[in-house]
């Protein structure tokens, strides 16, 4: 049935300015997922908005948005049939990269109808009215006593509220708890009866009133738009009033609050330096998978003439060249998962024949191969998630009876190379292996075997195990395995008891347990991007208070600390691409209220975590980060260049 499965995913295509589309489909015991794909195109924008709601259901089903890699992004879990969204929007500060996206709409108990909705509105768009959709409340569920008021944390972000007054309830509250001075705004529109808003401090005053007739937009604004930008709000309570002057009416509740307070010293000796601008002028090549090879740096761009492709540089403008069009003319073949293998770089690519299949090279064009069309003609096995395991490489693939583990031999003649499937976990379907990581003499991975959900599992050479069932009602969806000191550290979900949580493993199942609670209760701190640092290994996670922040473990509870609060107050710096250098200091992309996403590097504690680069854009968007050549190089992006190869100068002694 289309849309299945990853590999038959149901595409979207956003043409010319229609960038909002509407499907409807159910869900049931014999079909519990629909999977959609969309593109977030380089040749339209760097970056994309985008709004997705899925509603109209009669039982409970989840919604996951997932990189072209198949790994979670994000996802919307709500109970019963109450309608799931996930949102990414620069006003976060979170918009979707060029790449490809899928969407599955995931059968949680009972069989349901659903209606999904999907808006991609690309960031240099000049139509007015494409704000993500959102569903239109029916109930009132915001409390309408500034006792029972609802808190909010708008701390360094925007948080748009859906509700409703009328009826037997004239007014709505809303909580605002403000922990440094702050400027703050607070827009109350798509009214369909006239609504006022009050801005009320801990002691009921009203502060700020606005009160536009009929169902015009009303605003209150502390610090913003000009006026007055030394005036903020002192820390303390604050309440928000939503009333009713008419007959009832729904409304959308826009807030933002920006902390006005220093944030994390600046080596403002590191100038993210201009490598090369694949697509010249102010266009983005949008440089991905960086990875050295041969004493070179090799990753995938678009130059806006041959397609996204794979390209190579020493370091110059001049040395910047294309390896090959592998999809010749202006198509592109795609290529994703760079991996160093036995003298050669493997690859997924798309010649616009084979379909996306294995390919490699050797660094010339010559040596330019597909290594094997797994699934034969112009469909493709997607091959990702590389892994080098007892000298032979494996890896994800999709080929007639699903999604499984294989394995290369890596021989260097392609004709006599032997490339196999390994197991087939999952008899009926996809086990969709993922986030494949090596510890001692194991091959650990997540996947489905159809029955018990997405749990870890180990290949030991011969065949494939179930390690734990974590989480015995549905998945725990293990992700961002890393190897640290033998043993197995990854992020995981029980279910609702304890939330995602940071797990370990040595290999069996009575040593696979939650390794440390950091937020008390079934709430989620949501480990992510672990990376090994020497003795120690680093993640981000949210403790409930201070947001996304930058966290480091030796391995025991006690020596698991926060690392910086990056970002001060509940907001956080949600930092990303973690990168180890030397074995001893962290590279990341870090974000603050005042100078944007940045490059920051650390040493383990608040005095030697420092904000690297300043850009005149706003936000320089560091990613992909990789050592070469005593550099740090990462792909940024700048309103002169757009999204291009930029670098700063590595601590002395890095590798390469």
């Amino acid at each position: 049935m289309a849309g299945s499965s990853f590999d038959d995913a149901i595409k979207i295509s956003f043409e010319g300015d229609r960038f909002r589309k509407t499907f409807s489909g159910s869900v049931s015991g014999s079909n519990p997922n629909v999977f959609y794909r969309f593109d977030v195109s380089s040749d339209r924008s760097r970056f994309s908005d985008l709004g997705v709601i899925l509603r109209g259901l009669d039982d409970n089903a989840d919604l996951v948005l997932f990189n072209s890699r198949r790994r979670v992004v994000t996802f919307s879990s709500n109970p019963g049939d109450r309608s799931e969204v996930i949102g990414r929007s620069a006003a976060t500060l979170n918009p979707l990269r060029p790449g490809t996206y899928f969407l599955q709409v995931k059968r949680v108990e009972g069989a349901t109808d659903f209606d999904l909705t999907i808006s991609l509105v690309p960031l240099n768009s000049n139509n007015p009215d494409l704000r993500p959709p959102r569903p239109r409340p029916t109930e009132t569920f915001s409390p309408a006593t500034l006792a029972r008021a609802r808190r909010v944390n708008i701390i360094g972000r925007t948080r748009i509220i859906d509700d409703a007054v009328g009826g037997g309830n004239t007014q709505d509250f809303y909580r605002i708890d403000l922990r440094r001075f702050s400027r703050v705004s607070f827009f109350l529109r798509d009214l369909e009866a006239n609504a006022d808003m009050d801005l009320v401090n801990s002691q009921g005053q009203i502060l700020r009133r606005s009160f536009n007739q009929g169902t015009r937009q009303e605003t209150i604004s502390v610090g913003f738009n000009g006026r007055n930008p030394n005036i903020t709000l002192a820390p303390g309570t604050y309440y928000v009033r939503v009333y009713r002057r008419g007959s009832r009416t729904p409304y959308e509740l826009n807030m933002t609050a920006i902390e006005t307070t220093r944030q994390a010293p600046v080596n403002r000796g590191a100038t993210a330096q201009l490598v090369a601008n694949v697509n010249p002028g102010a266009n983005s090549s949008n440089p991905t998978d960086l990875v050295v090879f041969n004493g070179r740096l090799y990753f995938t761009a678009n130059d806006g003439i041959s397609g996204r492709e794979l390209w190579s540089t020493d370091g110059t403008q001049n040395g910047t060249r294309l390896l090959l069009n592998i999809n010749p003319g202006s198509a592109s073949s795609d290529p994703t998962d760079l991996f160093v293998f036995n003298n050669r770089l493997y690859f997924a690519a798309n010649n616009g024949i084979n379909g996306t299949e294995l390919w490699r090279t050797d660094g010339t064009v010559a040596g330019t191969e597909l290594v094997r069309d797994i699934n034969p003609g112009a469909a493709s096995s997607s091959p990702f998630d590389f892994v080098n395991y007892n000298g032979q490489l494996y890896f994800a693939a999709t080929d007639a009876l699903g999604r499984e583990l294989w394995r290369t031999d890596g021989a260097s003649d392609v004709t006599t190379a032997v490339t196999q499937r390994v197991a087939d976990i999952n008899p009926t379907g996809s086990s969709n292996p993922a986030d494949l990581t090596v510890v001692g003499n194991t091959l650990f991975f997540a996947a489905d075997d159809g029955l018990l959900g997405n749990e870890l599992w180990s290949y030991d050479g011969q065949a494939a195990n179930l390690v734990r069932n974590i989480n015995p009602t549905g998945s725990s969806n293990p992700f961002d395995l890393v190897n640290f000191n033998n043993t197995l550290y990854f992020s995981a979900d029980d279910g609702g008891i304890l939330g995602r949580e940071l797990y370990q493993s040595t290999g069996t199942a009575a040593s696979t347990r939650l390794f440390v609670n950091l937020r008390a209760g079934s709430e989620s701190s949501s480990p992510s991007e672990l990376e090994r640092v020497g003795n120690f290994f680093y993640f981000v996670a949210d403790d409930g208070i201070r947001g996304r922040e930058l966290y480091r473990s030796d391995g025991t509870v006690n020596g698991t600390t926060l690392v910086s609060d990056i970002n001060p107050g509940s907001s956080g710096s949600s930092p990303t691409d973690l990168l180890s250098v030397n074995d001893s200091v962290l590279y990341f992309s870090a974000l603050t209220s005042t100078a944007g996403r940045q490059l920051f590097r650390s040493g383990g504690t608040v005095q030697n975590t420092i904000q690297v680069t300043t850009s005149a854009s706003p936000n320089l968007n560091p990613a992909d980060l990789v050592v070469f050549n005593g550099f740090i190089y990462f792909a940024g992006t700048t309103t002169a260049s757009g999204t291009e190869i930029f670098r700063v100068q590595a601590p002395a002694g890095s590798a390469t």
